[in-house]
């Protein structure tokens, strides 16, 4: 039932699965709030890009609901420029029409945008939808054994990876 959904709006949904489960996933979450936190280096990046003056649009697929338990625990909407839930927009970030719609709403350039995401899925969305710079996270859970690398987007560990290149606002290291 669960795998039915992937790479859809309902995969990430709170409301959508506490009718279906007849539970209150959004209490659930919250009941393990302390697990919430920043991944390693997370808070160094989002200051290198406010001293670099680069602006910084938060591009989730999470649920209006878990979002605020997140930026209620870790402030994490005070680093950025803006914060845009694909609930907005009513589709996920792997349909590559969501990039259309977020242009609309949080205009960017496509040649000069880094994308970075755990999810390969979203990336090649990005990717497809003229995303010049998309850049993979190996460890979704930080706290768990890196994946393999993706044959065609480049991929780092950990944002640390690629702060000096913030820094000097020069491109990132291309896949390898």
């Amino acid at each position: 039932m669960i795998m039915a959904e992937r790479g859809t709006l309902n995969w990430y949904c709170t409301d959508y699965w506490s009718d279906r489960l007849a539970m209150d996933i959004t209490s659930l979450k919250s009941e393990v709030g302390d697990r919430i936190a920043y991944r390693p280096h997370v808070a160094d990046f989002l200051q290198a890009l406010k001293q670099t003056g680069l602006r910084s649009v938060i591009v989730t697929n999470c649920h209006p609901d878990p979002l605020e338990l997140k930026l209620k625990k870790t402030g994490l909407d005070s680093f950025v420029d803006s914060i845009v839930s694909s609930h907005q927009l009513g589709k996920p970030k792997e349909d590559t029409a969501f990039w259309k719609d977020l242009h609309q709403l949080a205009p960017y350039k496509a040649a000069s945008t880094l994308m970075v995401d755990d999810s390969f899925p979203v990336l090649e969305s990005a990717r497809s939808a003229g995303i010049a710079q998309c850049l993979g996270i190996l460890s979704p859970d930080s706290k768990q054994t890196a994946r393999q690398t993706h044959s065609e987007i480049p991929c780092i560990h950990h944002f640390d990876e690629i702060l000096t290149a913030i820094h000097q606002q020069r491109p990132l290291p291309s896949a390898g």
